[in-house]
């Protein structure tokens, strides 16, 4: 329950204005651990999407990738 409760957190930072890439890496990883990983490149997508050269979600694309 507290990855839930977790993402339920950053889904408020998200909705109150806090679009930040970070908050899409670590929602990312939540996701990861959930077995989501749908979910979880999707994150990282949209964390790309902010920062084009966001080291960690490129970091964490390639290592899904890599995992298949």
């Amino acid at each position: 329950m507290p990855k839930i409760k977790a993402l339920n957190y950053f889904n408020k930072a998200i909705r109150a204005g806090y679009k930040l890439p970070g908050i899409y890496n670590q929602m990312g990883l939540v996701y990861w651990n959930l077995s989501e990983t749908g979910e979880a490149k999707k994150m990282w997508q949209n964390a790309l999407k902010l920062d084009n050269n966001n080291e960690h979600a490129e970091y964490y694309l390639k290592q899904s990738r890599e995992l298949r």
